[in-house]
C-alpha cells in the first residue's frame, strides 16, 4: 500500500519508486493506502501533538469531517506515535486514515513546510488547494468550500496556496 505524489497527482505506485510513503500511525507495519479515496475529493492535513496552533485547530477538523462527509486523512509531523495517538485518544480523532513522518522529509513532497497545513485534493488526485496554518471554521468557509464542488468534479485547473498570515509551528 503506498501514498504517491507525482506530477501533482495521488496515484498508485509500486514500493521503491518515488511516491509518497506513510506508515500508519497505528500500525507500523502497514502503509497508508489510500487508492479507496479515487474518484472523490478528500483532505490531508499535517499535525502534531506538541503543536500549539494544531491543538488550536482540532475542534474545526471534526465538524468539517463530521458536516462534509470528505474523507480526512491525517499525517501527524515530526512526533512520537505514542504522543500523536493518544492526543488522538484524548480529543477524538477525526481522521479517516492517519498516517506518520517521524522526520517530515515525506510530507515536504506535498509543499507542506510548517505545522499545520492541510491539502485539498480533487478526484483525479490533483492538488486543488493548499493553506498553511490551522484550518479554522473561516478558513474553511473562505478557502476550502468554494473548491469542494470543482474538486468532486476533478475541475482543479491549477492549485492555490494561501497562508494564514499568524505562521505555522516549526517554519
Amino acid at each position: 500500500m503506498l501514498l504517491a505524489l507525482a506530477g501533482g497527482r495521488v496515484s498508485g505506485a509500486a514500493p521503491g519508486s518515488a511516491g509518497l510513503r506513510l506508515p500508519d500511525l497505528f500500525d507500523s507495519r502497514r502503509t497508508l493506502d489510500l487508492t479507496a479515496l479515487r474518484g472523490r475529493p478528500w483532505l490531508l492535513h499535517a499535525w502534531a501533538s506538541w503543536c500549539a496552533p494544531c491543538r488550536r485547530g482540532h475542534g474545526a477538523l471534526h465538524e468539517v469531517a463530521s458536516l462534509t462527509g470528505l474523507p480526512l486523512v491525517g499525517v501527524a509531523v515530526r512526533d512520537d506515535p505514542r504522543d500523536a495517538q493518544e492526543w488522538l485518544f484524548a480529543q477524538g480523532n477525526p481522521f479517516t486514515l492517519q498516517g506518520v513522518d517521524r522526520e517530515g522529509r515525506e510530507i515536504a513532497r506535498f509543499g507542506l513546510a510548517g505545522l499545520p497545513g492541510t491539502l485539498l485534493m480533487d478526484a483525479t488526485g490533483v492538488l486543488a488547494h493548499r493553506h498553511d496554518g490551522a484550518l479554522t471554521r473561516e478558513v474553511w468557509r473562505r478557502e476550502f468550500a468554494p473548491r469542494v464542488a470543482a474538486a468532486a468534479q476533478g475541475r482543479s485547473s491549477s492549485a492555490s496556496n494561501s497562508a494564514s498570515g499568524r505562521g505555522g509551528a516549526n517554519r
